[in-house]
């Protein structure tokens, strides 16, 4: 079952259990990953690779609201903001550690003989696709120390 498909039947569970916390947050999701869906042209489902970055882009946001939340001592609003992270994280693939992202930049570089900064940008773009979920600010420091 596709990510789409999970949140969307994860939001009519929710619904049905009365669960209002988690309905909204997930109802929230499911309209961000509907509206890209719409945007590519298909109504229905959303392919996992556009649902993850959707679910990325969303937690990076959850990640800055949290850090307001908590510098004004806003605590409901920081139980709220966790609450939705944890949520966005149970259907985000896990993360590769920074070894297998050094493996896999490794092989990138030696696959397209890069050999200068001026790759940088295609050595990311190619392990991007390679691997799901990767934190690209973690892949930056790998790509710029293996480049350099």
């Amino acid at each position: 079952m596709s990510i789409y498909s999970q949140i969307q039947a994860d939001m009519v569970a929710a619904l049905k259990a009365r669960d209002s916390e988690r309905r909204a947050a997930l109802s929230f999701l499911f309209s961000e990953l509907k509206a890209v869906a719409v945007e590519k042209g298909d109504r229905t489902d959303l392919p996992d690779t556009d649902a993850t970055s959707v679910l990325q882009k969303q937690k990076k946001s959850l990640d800055e609201t949290l850090k307001s939340a908590e510098d004004g001592n806003r605590e409901d609003l920081a139980t709220k903001t966790r609450y939705e992270i944890a949520l966005i994280g149970e259907y985000l693939p896990q993360a590769p550690s920074e070894q297998e992202v050094d493996a896999v930049v490794r092989a990138v570089i030696a696959d397209m003989n890069a050999t200068s900064m001026r790759d940088m940008g295609k050595v990311m773009a190619e392990v991007s696709h390679r691997l799901a979920g990767v934190d690209k600010s973690v892949l930056s420091g790998v790509v710029k120390k293996l480049l350099a």
